[in-house]
């Protein structure tokens, strides 16, 4: 795929292959809207069974087509896509844009089909969109080749929107429902099945695009976490907004993984860390997707810049009702905004405009008074602007009919937007209909519902906060050594690293592990429990099992020779009972380490790349799953960040008499396992850190186990 992907979406000359005199056909509608909406460049409609369709002249084959074209739309059958591919491709064709169904999305078969696909457009060099796609709207270009129905259904209009979807449903539903909302769409790409341009590299070309200040996304899946990540490290530095919305929250976890954290984390738990590192604003819903591209989309039609989007969580809330205050108070706080109480300043101000009966207070009630006073809008939220203590206005009108003066009410609005002291979103329930689109009319964004507004409000307030890029960074110094070291494991066919080139790997990233000894006899492990001191910690060394504990292969707290001999023998029996073909080296013996017990591990996704969970141990991720999840690379902060989403957190502080933990090591050896995770992310599969114990202040942290497995 090309770097840039400018001339696929503004293509010149245009080939329908299977156009329809029927306009309102798969193959008829892109040449209707082509011309309706002015394509600018040659269309070549193509049918073997027609001179002339929708009055243009009608080429009986590709071959047919007298002069050169740049992009096929192909809308033939899933049989004979990949031989109308070639012969597009003899006449020069440089993109496609494939509507036929019957690929992946039908089973086996389909797969096969789409892999001959795959494999002819990476031999012909093609760039293509599809299949099983609705195609793609540039407004600027006027280019137009989609069959979507709701492209017709409200136009086509310049603004400040982008909308990229794999389903075809779903981001027609956006675009219909935005362009309903008076918001222009400029790009809308359906990616389909995505064997060539995929939604990570649509978002990264949308983003480039000057007048596109906000990107709605409705995924299905990411093929490609870096791209991806990349298009977001440029939404971010062009002052982008991006919100997307992602089902499979509740897919089922990594079943065939060895380690206990992978098989915690969810693949919505890798989707989450990736959203929120590169600054992606997720919501739940579809409706809230649209809502909240319709609310930045609003904003930025009103500004010449971004200076007018909502910069920050603190929300004034405005209301002619008590009882809305709290619900819309509760839904602020439940999205992760803030309803700050006035300062002392901005209370005397409030106080000096408002009737002696209300009170100065956020979320304020302006009252009854407010409806034969409308002007009081104007002086609370002048008042509110110039404090400078809330980044965003919310005003609430529960209903509101004939009897009242609803002129003045609208032009107090009117005012309101006109003076644009702050990013204000308006909320009328059961108003009159003719008053709110006057309103609407002013470019106020309006909602009907509170949480729908609030829930708006805190997406936008979320993308456009500050967000640092991660870097990737460059191979550390170990990498290529310790690198050897498991290709050497996967010419032996291993696909656990043995526990000696395990250690070697935390060894060379500067990881502490505990010194042990390797026994071979009852009566060596009880010489080296005399040489150690009492109490150790033994545990059945192999190269191939995953979970000691399960197996019965570990002792914790043995506390005599005579007893270390005893364990030795009924470790080995109880592993070989639940193993019987185990390779089982010796029993590893090492003196007990105290401290508050984590988790650390590794995972790296195929498509969204590698992963590092953070947890607190023992009880907490056996029973609780207390992890979290972080992609790589990270950023400064980015694992302090993530200790506070532990639940378990508030007992690296100490607890009940515990002496607080050793922060600054637990931070430093999750730095040095996440520099281990990116250099090996061709090389691990997985890996996993359990327990790693982490001292009192000042005596450092020490892995006491772990497990890596070969990435095959």
């Amino acid at each position: 795929m090309p770097d840039s992907l400018d001339r696929f979406f503004a293509p010149r000359a245009i080939a329908i292959i299977g156009a329809s005199d029927d306009a309102t056909k798969i193959g008829g509608r892109p040449l209707r809207y082509l011309r309706q909406w002015g394509f600018p460049g040659v269309i070549y409609p193509v049918n073997p069974y027609r001179d002339v369709v929708q009055g243009l002249p009608c080429f009986r084959s590709v071959q047919a087509i007298p002069g050169t074209f740049d992009h096929a739309v192909i809308a033939v059958p899933a049989e004979a896509v990949l031989d109308t591919l070639e012969a597009c491709a003899r006449k020069g064709a440089t993109g496609a844009t494939i509507f036929s169904s019957g690929f992946a999305e039908i089973g086996e078969d389909g797969r096969r089909l789409q892999q001959q696909l795959h494999d002819l457009v990476e031999r012909l060099g093609l760039t293509v969109l599809g299949p099983n796609c609705q195609g793609f709207v540039n407004v600027a270009a006027r280019a137009y080749p989609t069959f979507s129905s709701g492209i017709e259904r409200v136009g086509v209009a310049p603004g400040p929107l982008a909308v990229i979807s794999q389903s075809g449903v779903l981001s027609a539903v956006v675009y219909v429902q935005a362009r309903q909302a008076g918001i222009g769409v400029s790009y809308w790409i359906n990616t389909g099945n995505e064997v060539g341009i995929d939604a990570a590299a649509a978002l990264r070309f949308v983003v480039r695009q000057p007048e596109v200040t906000t990107v709605a996304l409705a995924l299905e899946t990411i093929r490609d976490g870096d791209t991806y990540a990349a298009a977001m490290g440029d939404a971010r530095r062009l002052g982008k907004l991006v919100f997307a919305v992602k089902g499979g929250r509740t897919s089922a976890g990594a079943e065939a993984s060895l380690s206990h954290t992978a098989a915690l984390l969810s693949r919505d738990d890798a989707y989450a860390a990736l959203f929120e590192q590169t600054g992606t604003a997720r919501v739940g819903t579809l409706q809230e997707l649209i809502d909240a591209a319709v609310l930045a989309s609003w904003l930025d039609r009103r500004a010449s810049g971004p200076a007018y989007r909502i910069a920050g969580r603190r929300l004034g809330v405005l209301t002619n009702s008590g009882g809305a205050s709290i619900l819309a108070a509760d839904a602020a706080i439940s999205r992760g905004l803030t309803v700050p109480r006035p300062s002392s300043a901005l209370a005397v101000k409030l106080q000096a405009v408002l009737p002696r009966y209300a009170v100065a207070q956020n979320p304020l009630d302006l009252t009854g008074h407010y409806i034969t006073h409308p002007e009081l809008l104007d002086h609370v939220a002048s008042a509110f602007a110039a404090s400078g203590e809330v980044d965003a206005l919310l005003v609430y009108l529960g209903i509101i009919g004939s009897l009242y003066p609803l002129d003045k009410i609208v032009e107090s609005f009117e005012h309101l937007a006109r003076q644009r002291l702050i990013p204000t979103v308006v909320v009328w329930q059961a108003g009159d209909e003719s008053a709110r689109r006057r309103i609407a009319v002013t470019g106020l964004p309006m909602f009907d519902d509170i949480d729908r507004a609030v829930a708006a409000i805190a997406a936008t307030a979320w993308a456009g906060r500050p967000h640092r890029y991660a870097v990737p960074p460059g191979e550390s110094t170990p990498a290529r050594t310790i690198r050897m070291r498991i290709a050497a494991a996967r010419r032996r066919g291993a696909r656990l690293l043995d526990p000696d080139d395990a250690r070697a790997v935390l060894d060379a990233y500067g990881i502490a592990t505990v010194p042990g000894h390797l026994c071979t006899t009852p009566q060596d492990t009880a010489a080296a429990t005399r040489a150690t001191g009492v109490p150790v910690v033994l545990k059945v060394e192999s190269p191939n099992l995953a979970h000691k504990t399960e197996a019965g292969g570990v002792r914790v707290g043995v506390t005599s020779p005579e007893a270390a001999a005893q364990a030795h023998v009924e470790m080995i029996e109880a592993v070989s009972r639940h193993h019987p073909d185990i390779r089982i080296l010796g029993i590893r013996l090492e003196p007990m380490v105290q401290g508050l017990e984590m988790i650390l591990g590794l995972f790296v996704d195929s498509a969204l790349g590698p992963m590092i969970t953070i947890g607190m141990g023992g009880l907490f991720v056996e029973v609780l799953g207390d992890v979290t999840t972080r992609r790589l690379p990270l950023v400064a902060g980015d694992i302090e960040e993530a200790l506070t989403r532990l639940r378990g957190a508030s007992l690296l502080d100490g607890y009940r008499g515990d002496p607080p933990a050793d922060r600054p090591a637990l931070i430093n050896t999750i730095e040095r396992w996440a520099t281990l995770a990116w250099d090996l992310r061709q090389d691990l599969q997985e890996a996993e850190i359990n327990p790693l114990v982490v001292g009192p202040v000042g005596k450092g942290a020490v892995a006491v186990d772990v497990m890596m497995v070969v990435r095959s």
